[in-house]
């Protein structure tokens, strides 16, 4: 399934009387690189974010971000033990190097920050886990919707353009028969030049030039190549899977086999078709560029 890389979507969370705003923005990029800007307050729901980010989106760079302030009020306060221990603990090591013989204060301990936190409601966490989570697959959807619009109109750009190459190699294949018979006109002209002045020539040697010249400006493979990487270009175009890089991989191998068509192949006409499928084969390629 042809999906655009590039999207924009936001939705509204409503958290109490509170409103935040969550974006996604999404860009070309060749892997998979999801990046989850969210408040402090949040970072609980980072983690979860990114998973379900994933189950959506296989390839690009996607940015989301979620503006706003936590508004869960605090039922109570307590004290961050691990946090607290661990101060102790190096209070003691301090006095023991200093030799001092002061007993820890535990009460100044408190004062410290991040010491004594405020305490939030589990169930009021879940339900703003729950809440933005479920803005998010809304967004995603949204997202998805119009990467996959995008991606349709590339398809019908891109099978056109397809449709146009498979014209110009119908064309090469039609040329490519006559290559070597116009080589062996121009060799036969000269033998008949030759025997007018009164000159000898070799006919085996003649022959045996055709022969290598033939060999050598052979492209029958080059275009059996070629046909079978279009037709499978074609067929992953509607496939349901993420397929940019298959694409891009298959595009590679298409421009090898023009190029050395190009370089075999003796005659005008051919290079000027060569020229114009390059020219069709890297329209294509820019567009690839921004399918997932």
């Amino acid at each position: 399934m042809i999906k655009s890389m590039t999207g924009f979507s936001r939705q509204l969370v409503e958290l109490g009387t509170d409103v935040l705003s969550l974006e996604i923005k999404g860009v070309n990029n060749r892997y998979l690189d999801i990046v989850v800007k969210v408040p402090e307050d949040f970072s609980f729901i980072e983690e979860e974010m990114k998973l379900l980010i994933k189950s959506y989106i296989k390839r690009g760079r996607v940015e989301v971000r979620l503006k706003g302030k936590n508004n869960l009020q605090p039922t109570g306060q307590e004290i961050n033990k691990e946090f607290l221990l661990s101060l102790v603990e190096q209070v003691r090591n301090i006095s023991e190097e200093l030799n001092l013989d002061a007993p820890v204060n535990i009460q100044s301990l408190l004062l410290v920050d991040g010491v004594i936190m405020d305490k939030r409601g589990i169930m009021e966490e879940s339900l703003v886990k729950e809440q933005i989570l479920f803005a998010l697959r809304n967004a995603l959807h949204e997202f998805d919707t119009m990467r996959f619009s995008e991606g349709q109109r590339l398809k019908v750009d891109i099978e056109e353009r397809l449709m146009y190459i498979n014209s110009l190699i119908q064309n090469i294949k039609e040329y490519s028969p006559s290559v070597v018979e116009e080589y062996r006109e121009k060799l036969y002209q000269r033998v008949n030049k030759f025997k007018i002045e009164g000159l000898e020539f070799d006919e085996n040697r003649l022959l045996a030039e055709i022969a290598l010249f033939a060999e050598r400006c052979n492209i029958t493979e080059e275009i059996i190549r070629l046909e079978s990487h279009m037709v499978e270009f074609n067929q992953s175009l509607n496939k349901k899977e993420s397929v940019g890089r298959k694409l891009d991989f298959l595009l590679q191998e298409i421009n090898r086999e023009i190029n050395t068509i190009g370089s075999k192949a003796n005659n005008y006409q051919i290079a000027k078709l060569v020229v114009e499928l390059k020219g069709e084969v890297e329209k294509i390629r820019e567009q690839i560029q921004n399918i997932e």
